[in-house]
């Protein structure tokens, strides 16, 4: 029983530190660190979102901020403030990670792939559809007269404008 209570214990203790170093970060940027209020939090892998509500340089209160926050080498950084909702903040980040993962994912695909990404490929969110297309009409022998080409080109032009 004794084991089970230093167990819960530290993990409160390490939640509240994680808490600490994030408030630290914030209040290093605030005009008033002292009038500073702190609300829910919430994290996402190396991503936090934290309420707070401090005095501006008028001497007033801004009203219920969020901050936007990310970890990086094990320190918390403040990346802006905006008058949103905690969970709008969570639903941003997951974003970004969604796209970071994409990104990863269209980098090794290029990289175990034999072959060079052409350039019209690079940074297209549907590589494989693109890499597929180039094989079927490679760049440097397009002909515009194909009708088949320009059908699928229209396709291939819509993944580009995502």
């Amino acid at each position: 029983m004794k084991f089970f209570r230093l167990f819960i214990f530290l993990i409160l203790l390490s939640g509240c530190s994680q808490d600490g170093s994030l408030q630290k970060s914030i209040i290093s940027v605030l005009k008033d660190p002292d009038s500073a209020k702190f609300g829910k939090v919430k994290y996402f892998k190396s991503y936090a979102c934290y309420e707070v509500n401090a005095k501006n340089s008028m001497g007033g209160y801004t009203g219920k901020q969020v901050a936007f926050m990310n970890k990086i080498d094990n320190s918390w950084h403040v990346v802006r403030f905006e008058k949103t909702t905690i969970d709008d903040c969570m639903d941003r980040f997951i974003a970004i990670d969604e796209k970071e993962m994409v990104a990863n994912k269209n980098k090794n695909l290029a990289v175990n792939s034999s072959e060079k990404i052409p350039p019209r490929c690079v940074g297209n969110p549907d590589l494989k559809a693109c890499l597929e297309f180039e094989k079927k009409y490679p760049s440097d022998k397009i002909n515009s007269s194909d009708k088949v080409y320009n059908s699928d080109k229209n396709k291939v032009l819509d993944l580009f404008r995502q």
